[in-house]
């Protein structure tokens, strides 16, 4: 996939790959009982469904232009690869629910009688959940932060001066 540079591209990519996505989710949910830990595949196919409403959501943000405005080296850096660490996440998920890895999610794994994983199986899905995480912890906090100091706070603030 090319890499997409302006904020409408990457609105319609998020919009995209939110869509795809939450059809994997739904997808997954039939797959859940038949897993070995399927408290973990339902821990998937959760992920999935609320990770693609926020792609959604994230996607639906970026089309308002008006509203918010990122600078291009934050689209580049972290917003655009978002949706490919989500899918890692995802998909490390979906294979814990074969692995029974209990390092990155303790609760999940405790409940599911998961007791561990072999030790690259723990490192894939503990690296897909931190970087993935972190990736999208960034992608919010520079949404939110274009939300209240972006473009609408600086026409507020041109209106209140004028």
């Amino acid at each position: 996939m090319p890499l997409i540079s302006n904020q409408r591209g990457i609105s319609i990519l998020l919009l995209q790959q939110a869509a795809i996505v939450h059809l994997f989710g739904l997808i997954w949910g039939f797959f859940v009982p038949a897993t070995p830990f399927p408290r973990m595949a339902l821990t998937a196919h959760i992920t999935a469904m609320s990770d693609s409403m926020s792609l959604l959501l994230l996607g639906l943000i970026l089309r308002f232009e008006g509203l918010v405005k990122v600078e291009q080296w934050w689209m580049r850096a972290m917003i655009w690869p978002s949706p490919f660490f989500l899918w890692a996440t995802v998909f490390s998920e979906c294979a814990n629910s074969v692995w029974g890895a209990n390092k990155i999610l303790p609760i999940s794994a405790a409940a599911s009688g998961a007791h561990g994983a072999k030790e690259w199986q723990e490192t894939v899905v503990t690296l897909c959940h931190a970087i993935g995480g972190v990736n999208y912890v960034v992608c919010w906090g520079i949404i939110v932060y274009a939300l209240f100091a972006g473009v609408a706070a600086q026409k507020e603030k041109k209106e209140k001066e004028a």
